[in-house]
């Protein structure tokens, strides 16, 4: 069957919904999936889902004029979507590939409209937590707490449903425990929700959500460029989880390094995500002299243990030797607070780690010596008692005779 080139039923977008989720929505209600429903309006040539997917963060003329048409929509709109500006950062250093959500909004959305739409920064890898509910991220079933969750078509509506148990995942207002705490399926153990902790986490993450929409601000009192915030964020973030990393083996190159760090927020699950935010915030504010947050229980697996403060002291401590080095090197291209900030911290440093190995190496030394003369003094003693022992019978020869006359 031909169609015609508009179809009568195309919900409008929703201001701070993704293109791919608004494609979804309008596919729903002719239960077809999104790739299915652009090769019904063009005349039967597929699509590829990941062509549909890059329009979340770049421009497809084609394809946008093709959707403009079918559903009488300014093509001005479907460009509007977009949370990112493209370049600034390059969107797929942020972009996650797999589906993250609000378990509470899609909630909402269910009973408000019937059906759950995406938000378009939940593809952003800095976007850990809902900014209006101050909830991380789901990015796993809640029910089974093993499937991943897509969006599918049901009785001409869009809604979540897992993929492996195939049960809508937004009929609950919580992650399936009933509680107001975040579940981690994979550990099977709950994280509370540190108010401190979320509300640094979200301060940066709005910082980085409005440079992807194209703003200049710079970041809080540190004299770092807009263009520069990001450079920061992800070097650090590289740092914190990868301290290894930077040990460049024969399988590696500088080409691949910078390749992985820029892609570190779009390989983290939203959990592990907030955590890092909430470090990095932690550490650069109290660069700028306020206080900084006290390491919790159930953070990022061997990051210390709880009640230590959280500053940059912290944070170069549990770096390699060579990897303080690439961040010192990093940080003189971050402005001259921060550079000055981590050069300080990485010379410390570096001069206790001299110091600890002077003081080993002087410990080698003075063993080494005390063993050395322990030697020497048990020889000489063993040649005394050797002498003094020789010595011992000639004497007793020479008063035998005196001792058998004084008997006589």
């Amino acid at each position: 069957m031909t169609w015609p080139r508009s179809i009568p039923l195309a919900p409008r977008p929703f201001p701070d919904e993704s293109v791919r989720s608004w494609i979804g929505r309008v596919a729903a209600r002719y239960d077809l999936t999104p790739p299915a429903l652009v090769a019904q309006l063009a005349d039967g040539h597929s699509v590829h889902v990941s062509r549909l997917a890059s329009l979340d963060w770049q421009e497809d003329a084609a394809l946008e004029n093709l959707l403009a048409q079918a559903t009488h929509l300014d093509r001005a709109r479907i460009r509007g979507l977009r949370p990112i500006v493209e370049d600034k950062p390059v969107p797929t250093h942020w972009h996650r590939s797999l589906l993250a959500w609000c378990p509470r909004c899609a909630y909402e959305d269910v009973a408000r409209h019937g059906e759950t739409y995406e938000r378009a920064v939940w593809r952003l890898g800095c976007c850990a937590a809902c900014p209006t509910h101050r909830s991380v991220l789901a990015d796993v079933c809640p029910a089974c707490a093993y499937g991943c969750v897509e969006f599918q078509a049901i009785a001409g509506r869009q809604r979540l449903v897992c993929g492996l148990c195939k049960r809508p995942v937004d009929l609950s207002p919580d992650t399936g425990q009933g509680r107001g705490i975040l579940v981690d399926p994979r550990s099977h153990f709950e994280l509370p929700q540190c108010p401190e902790w979320t509300q640094l986490a979200l301060a940066l993450q709005a910082v980085l959500l409005g440079l992807a929409a194209g703003s200049t601000s710079p970041l809080w009192q540190l004299d770092v460029p807009a263009s520069g915030v990001a450079d920061v964020v992800r070097d650090l973030a590289a740092a914190l989880l990868w301290p290894g990393f930077f040990r460049l083996g024969p399988m590696h190159d500088e080409g691949a390094m910078m390749a992985f760090r820029d892609h570190v927020f779009a390989a983290l699950a939203p959990r592990i995500a907030h955590e890092v935010l909430g470090i990095i915030a932690s550490v650069l504010t109290a660069v700028a002299g306020r206080p900084p947050l006290r390491m919790r229980a159930a953070q990022v697996e061997g990051l210390g243990p709880s009640g230590a403060a959280v500053d940059l002291t912290w944070f170069i401590r549990r770096l390699p030797a060579d990897g303080q080095q690439w961040l010192k090197a990093r940080a003189r291209g971050w402005g001259p607070i921060l550079a000055r900030a981590v050069g300080d911290a990485a010379d410390i440093e570096e001069a206790g780690r001299r110091r600890a190995i002077a003081r080993r190496e002087q410990a080698r030394r003075d063993g080494a010596w005390l063993r050395h003369a322990t030697a020497k003094y048990v020889n000489d003693a063993r040649r005394r008692i050797a002498a003094r022992a020789a010595k011992r019978p000639a004497t007793a020869l020479q008063a035998s005779p005196m001792v058998q006359g004084h008997v006589q």
